[in-house]
């Protein structure tokens, strides 16, 4: 049986260190120490520190009793003191191995990993280095894709392109929240030790003379703003770099990351869906970027799960036969088209909220004349995001579609302002949604939901199809004949 690395201990003891406190609190008042208070110091806190001791003592023991072993076949973990426990998991099963090494376990030459049966990780170990080289000669997902079918190194434009266009200020402003949260004082020390509020009351001063005309709250709001965008775009760079795909005959492998860096092994045919992605500027540069939908991949905080980051259009198929067995890439399909007459139905929500915007302000201006400028700004603000979804919802309508072959099923929609392409086999369709308001029925169309398996329930929604070709596309479906 081999064990996992000594730094798990620390793991298992964690929950129950910080009653050192007690101890070194009664400390502090010896300083500066001598041998005489040392052991006044051991006298008075001596309960404590045997507490401490025996909560340490029992993380070497469940440590040095917990481990696993593994064949060609089969992985074996166990655990427990006094009651065992045993998890057995045959190789076959492993949908997804991840290798992940946090830069702070680089120089104790440790790394974490994950064995994935379904949507959650079955074991998660920590074990060292060289352990993972042995488990890559003895289990069959870990193997080294020695002469790779198809590889795919991501180049440093398509990364800082991906960056870009992927980063948003909402995800910067919810790390940065995270930050705060789980930092707490700590966090708030070192802005002031660093002087960092200051800095933007000089930050803000200078860009209001450059920027005359401009109110000072709409100047700070920018620089926020511009300030978490540029944090989501850091923090794509530093996730993705180094982006390589590897292909090989069983299994397909993604490496990732700068200080800390992830490689996925995949079971090929584990793939649920592949789900193509595009905003409007990818689409009109012909670029894509593909996501899957698999067990185990992506279910990181604050991560994608993206395979390719950035390719051009051309070269997707290529990648999909890779993801989707026994796909074919043909225009022999049947497809059902969204018709030009559910324009409204694309269209109806960003013109609202167009609307409401310009009333409220419009309302609220002659109550605030002396704010009137700070409310445009507000204004033209909310509607810049407003007229992008319009556009995008008009582009959806000549772009909306259903496509089914053979074997599988092309969905063509957006949602928010991202165009999806997603492509399933046939079995893994669970549900199909179909509904028709009153609206919709007077013009003989309706909206179908699909829903794939997966590892969240994610729904699928085509906007404005015809009903009758919708009836035509059903039994045409395997399930219905």
């Amino acid at each position: 049986m081999y064990h996992e690395h000594p730094i798990k201990i620390l793991r298992y003891t964690a929950k129950n260190l910080w009653l050192l406190i007690f101890p070194l609190i009664r400390g502090i008042k010896f300083f500066p120490f001598s041998t005489k208070e040392i052991a006044s110091w051991i006298s008075g806190a001596w309960f404590d520190l045997f507490i401490c001791g025996l909560i340490l003592m029992y993380g070497i023991l469940r440590w040095y009793y917990c481990g696993f072993n593994y064949s060609k076949q089969t992985i074996r973990f166990q655990c427990g003191i006094f009651i065992k426990k045993e998890i057995e998991i045959p190789c076959n099963r492993i949908t997804v191995a991840t290798i992940e090494r946090p830069f702070y376990l680089i120089p104790l030459k440790a790394v974490i990993l994950r064995i994935h049966t379904g949507s959650e990780p079955d074991v998660k170990l920590i074990i060292h280095k060289s352990q993972i080289i042995k488990l890559q000669y003895k289990i069959p997902i870990l193997k080294i894709i020695s002469i790779p079918e198809q590889q795919h190194n991501l180049k440093p434009l398509h990364l800082f392109l991906f960056s870009f266009l992927f980063s948003s200020s909402l995800s910067g402003a919810v790390y940065a929240a995270a930050v705060f949260v789980q930092g707490g004082r700590i966090t708030r020390d070192i802005f002031q030790e660093l002087q960092l509020e200051e800095l933007f009351e000089t930050i803000t001063t200078k860009a209001s003379f450059y920027f005359q005309g401009i109110p000072k709250i709409a100047i700070s709001l920018g620089i926020l703003i511009l300030s978490a965008w540029l944090l989501s775009f850091l923090l794509n760079l530093f996730r993705y770099y180094h982006f390589k795909f590897y292909c090989g005959n069983d299994t397909f492998s993604v490496r990732m990351g700068f200080l800390s860096y992830r490689k996925y092994y995949i079971k090929r045919g584990e793939v649920y869906y592949a789900d193509i992605r595009q905003n409007l500027i990818m689409k009109l540069c012909n670029m894509q970027s593909i996501y899957i939908n698999c067990p185990g991949y992506g279910n990181f905080k604050r991560e994608f799960p993206v395979l390719v980051p950035l390719l051009i259009k051309k070269y997707t198929p290529e990648f999909l036969k890779a993801l989707i067995p026994d796909i074919k890439i043909s225009s022999d399909k049947y497809k059902c088209h969204s018709s030009k007459r559910a324009i409204f139905m694309f269209v109806w929500q960003p013109l609202l909220s167009i609307v409401i915007i310009v009333c409220i302000v419009l309302f609220i201006i002659p109550y605030l004349y002396e704010l009137e400028s700070i409310l445009y700004f507000f204004m033209f603000m909310a509607l810049v995001p407003s007229c992008w979804i319009l556009i995008i919802r008009i582009v959806s309508v000549f772009n909306t579609e259903i496509c089914i072959d053979e074997n599988h099923i092309w969905l063509h929609y957006s949602k928010g302002s991202i165009f999806h392409t997603v492509v399933a086999s046939k079995n893994r369709l669970v549900k199909i949604n179909i509904t028709q308001t009153w609206f919709n029925k007077r013009k003989d169309l309706c909206n179908v939901t699909f829903y794939f398996q997966g590892q969240h329930k994610k729904k699928h929604k085509i906007i404005g199809v015809s009903r009758k070709e919708i009836d035509n596309l059903m039994e045409k479906l395997t399930f219905r004949k």
